[in-house]
């Protein structure tokens, strides 16, 4: 099983600033004078890229890219969600990597052509809980280049909006990233 190199943490934390990421201002329901370390993945391990693209891009081409990959791509912790949320969206996310042919590294293996940032919300709005999501595509020496942003809404509220946010809520987070990245990747030319 493939998993990534996702940490969820509560709401009501935020990465760690010695890595140099805050979560950016414009996630509805973030508190960021709240602090505190991400909580650790269960067991984050390096993914393998074993699918092969239906097509390709001509991406910038490191030294690890294997031949008939669209490239490599890197994940960093995800900020605002527990784990229970992270974990679904973490797996689909690696699927849908595979079937499009991206080969996801560590920082262990070297540089990737991407490193992907998330920060989620969930909130209550009215009858029902917004899911608000921002993903940062940053080069490998930490620039951002890109950025991705949507809601998504479930039916009915509770005093721990994680709570009634169901697994197929958080992958279809996660096809929408893989798929709005790709669709990036494929209009700027990187």
């Amino acid at each position: 099983m493939v998993l990534l190199a996702l940490a969820g943490c509560n709401s009501s934390r935020r990465m760690d600033l010695s890595q140099g990421l805050t979560p950016p201002a414009d996630i509805p329901g973030q508190n960021a004078t709240d602090s505190g370390a991400p909580a650790e993945a269960a067991s984050p391990d390096d993914a393998v890229n074993t699918g092969t693209p239906a097509n390709t891009l001509t991406p910038t081409r490191h030294a690890n890219t294997p031949a008939g990959s669209r490239g490599t791509i890197a994940f960093k912790p995800v900020i605002g969600a527990p784990l229970s949320a992270v974990q679904p969206m973490s797996a689909e996310l690696g699927l849908e990597a595979r079937e499009n042919g991206l080969l996801i590294t560590s920082q262990a293996s070297g540089p990737s052509d991407h490193i992907l940032v998330g920060y989620l919300s969930a909130f209550p709005e009215g009858k029902t809980t917004t899911v608000a999501f921002v993903w940062d595509i940053l080069d490998s020496n930490g620039t951002r280049l890109h950025r991705i942003r949507g809601q998504e809404k479930v039916s009915g509220t509770a005093s721990d909006p994680w709570s009634i946010v169901p697994p197929k809520v958080m992958k279809t987070i996660a096809d929408r990233t893989i798929s709005e990245y790709l669709a990036w990747r494929a209009g700027s030319g990187t």
